[in-house]
């Protein structure tokens, strides 16, 4: 059978439907498209958007009483045309708008007469430097048909901005990739995904300038985005997804130094940004915040990113490697190191009129390593909540943490500017267990969390970690021992064999891998073996075509269950 293509039409056949609620898609373990609620059970999937090269779809069948049913994952070849239209050829110093663009030696001038003469499925080669010029195509792509503009072989074309406020990417539409280009000079957001869906931006050089995103299924891949905005005036993040932006996938870029934040999400607008993925990125900011989760962000997974060096240049105060403040959000097996603030800060606070809150959160199966401040920081302000978060099977190792009375704390809980702190016993629903909590070798038995209250709330509470799992019932099983890594010097987080985070995590319901008994503590299993905590398994498969087969065409996902108990 032919390789997947353009358009492909991806079926599910859902057993039981009692209780059923909807069948999520996804691509590479990612949401691929809004969740299908009524039969037929499908989507339309753009193949001829995705790189070329292996892929694989699951669906998930979703239940009213919480429990998800996978299908196995069908794994498929894309290998789509150099065009699915026409070859077009824009060379900004040897050609001329007058030409028909059809051909390397009758190639127009301009991104304009290229942006007016598109047609869905066509391949756009630049060559040369663009000044001042844009790409805004008159009209959008197809799933089956995308417009693609991409560098000329043998050379990388460069978007020049001037300096200036201006556009260079402007994508209100639908199915536009953008691969392969240096876009470079700007002060603003010159990538703007203004509504846009479906769009892609790939493998593509970004220097002084930042992507804007207001639409849903984009996807943003293996880029390099570098030194964007004002590190003295703390403002510019190179990476912005706001106002309903949901369903989009950042993967596998690099970026670093933004003035502001690298990554930042639903701190503008009244709809929710839901559903975006964070994932396989490098995030390194010495000039201020790393990646910032705020209040309109909605159910986005962050996993295997590194996140480092927050503020650490010491022109902005200290910041954290990740900023969570909104609900039910998965931060899980990343690494954030080195960064000048804590590790991680879990907070509410009222910025505008913008009511932040940190609820109904998951942050398991990471390592936090070597931060400035503590590992963990829990912080409430404004009277806004933080409440009922999970934090599990995380490595608190060696941050420098909060000085106070004479001790170091790697937990920090700070309500001094709430007008009410939770009583002594109650984490508001908090659950933090079975994470590693050590500030250094030699450190067990010293102080290591303190909750920070004004007078008014009684003055500052401090404990060792096993007053404070003593005193609180949503504090348990964490340890204060080396965690064992293979090499600090080379951020090498995985466990050396006789770690005593092997086997000492707690199952989380979410989690995807485990060995033995439990699974780890920390960001890395030491070996793997799939866990199966269902009380029956479901019966799960492809029902056409065969499973690792290449197809083109409709494909039919199909899942079922005698039980749903446990189902992950």
């Amino acid at each position: 059978m032919s390789p997947v293509s353009g358009a492909v039409t991806v079926t599910a056949s859902v057993s039981p439907t009692i209780g059923l609620t909807g069948v999520q898609f996804k691509l590479d373990d990612y949401v691929l498209e809004a969740r299908v609620t009524v039969a037929p059970y499908q989507i339309t999937w753009s193949a001829a958007s995705a790189a070329n090269g292996s892929h694989r779809i699951t669906a998930e069948a979703q239940y009213g009483d919480g429990s998800v049913v996978v299908s196995a994952p069908l794994a498929l070849t894309v290998a789509n045309p150099e065009t699915f239209n026409r070859l077009l050829y824009v060379d900004a110093t040897g050609g001329n708008d007058a030409n028909d663009g059809l051909s390397v030696t009758s190639a127009w001038r301009t991104l304009a007469q290229a942006n007016a003469s598109v047609q869905p499925g066509d391949t756009v080669y630049l060559k040369g430097t663009f000044s001042s010029q844009s790409i805004q195509p008159a009209v959008s792509g197809t799933a089956a048909k995308p417009i693609r503009f991409t560098s000329s072989s043998g050379q990388t074309a460069v978007i020049d901005v001037g300096d200036s406020n201006g556009t260079t990417v402007w994508l209100p539409g639908a199915y536009v990739i953008v691969d392969g280009l240096t876009i470079t000079n700007g002060t603003y957001f010159s990538v703007y995904l203004d509504g846009g869906n479906h769009n892609v931006i790939r493998n593509s050089t970004l220097n002084a300038t930042a992507i804007y995103v207001t639409g849903s299924d984009n996807l943003i891949e293996r880029n390099t985005m570098t030194d964007f905005g004002s590190e003295v005036a703390n403002t510019g993040d190179s990476l912005v997804l706001v106002n309903g932006a949901s369903r989009n996938r950042i993967l596998y870029n690099t970026v670093r130094n933004a003035g502001h934040a690298l990554i930042g999400i639903g701190h503008q607008g009244a709809a929710a940004a839901a559903d975006n993925v964070v994932a396989h990125n490098v995030l390194s900011n010495p000039w201020a915040n790393v990646l910032a989760l705020l209040g309109q962000t909605r159910r986005t997974v962050v996993e295997y990113n590194q996140l480092s060096d927050g503020a650490s240049n010491g022109v902005n105060y200290p910041r954290a490697g990740i900023n969570l403040a909104s609900p039910g959000n998965v931060i899980r097996y990343n690494t954030m190191l080195n960064n000048a603030g804590p590790g991680i800060m879990v907070y509410s606070q009222n910025v505008g009129g913008l009511l932040q809150e940190a609820i109904g959160n998951q942050v398991y199966h990471n390592v936090l390593y070597g931060n400035g401040q503590e590992g963990l920081l829990i912080q409430e302000e404004d009277g806004l909540a933080v409440q009922n978060n999970l934090i599990a099977n995380n490595i608190f190792f060696r941050n420098g943490g909060f000085p106070f009375g004479g001790n170091v704390y790697t937990i920090r809980i700070d309500q001094y500017n709430n007008p009410t702190a939770w009583p002594v016993g109650s984490l508001n629903g908090n659950v933090i267990e079975n994470n590693i909590v050590l500030r250094q070798p030699g450190s067990a038995g010293e102080g290591s969390v303190i909750r920070v209250r004004n007078t008014s709330q009684g003055g500052n509470l401090d404990y060792t970690l096993g007053a404070f799992q003593a005193t609180y019932a949503g504090a348990r099983n964490n340890l204060e021992q080396d965690p064992l890594f293979v090499s600090e010097s080379g951020d090498n987080f995985h466990l050396q064999a006789g770690s005593p985070a092997i086997d000492a995590g707690v199952v989380v319901a979410v989690d995807r891998l485990s060995i033995g008994v439990a699974p780890d503590i920390g960001a890395y299993e030491y070996s793997l073996t799939v866990l199966d905590s269902d009380t029956t398994p479901p019966t799960v498969g492809i029902t056409a075509p065969t499973a690792r087969a290449t197809v083109a065409g409709t494909m039919t996902v199909a899942a079922s269950a005698i039980d749903n108990v446990g189902v992950v």
